[in-house]
């Protein structure tokens, strides 16, 4: 999937939500006028600092991922490499 698919979709949820908690503070009555631009204010710049940050991290981890050598190191596992014996185990009644 294309990282640009899950970056739009992020912001049409964002935005959906935002129009929804627009609608909220509209109606709400008992908040004053400036608290209710600064919450329109942060309600609408989610949209955009959101998805940005999401798009941001992903491309970030292709980066990563795409810089390793498809993990030929011995971080795979708990039992990786030589450190596993069968004396080792621990349990069993001697």
């Amino acid at each position: 999937m294309n990282v640009m698919y899950i970056f739009l979709g992020i912001a049409l949820v964002h935005f959906i939500w935002a129009f929804i908690n627009t609608i909220s503070i509209h109606e709400c009555f008992f908040i004053s006028k400036p608290k209710k631009i600064g919450f329109l204010v942060l309600t609408w710049m989610m949209p955009v600092i959101g998805p940005f940050i999401v798009y941001k991290s992903l491309k970030y981890a292709g980066q990563h991922r795409s810089m390793s050598n498809g993990g030929s190191d011995s971080t795979g596992g708990y039992y990786s490499g030589s450190e596993s014996s069968g004396s080792d185990c621990g349990g069993g009644g001697e």
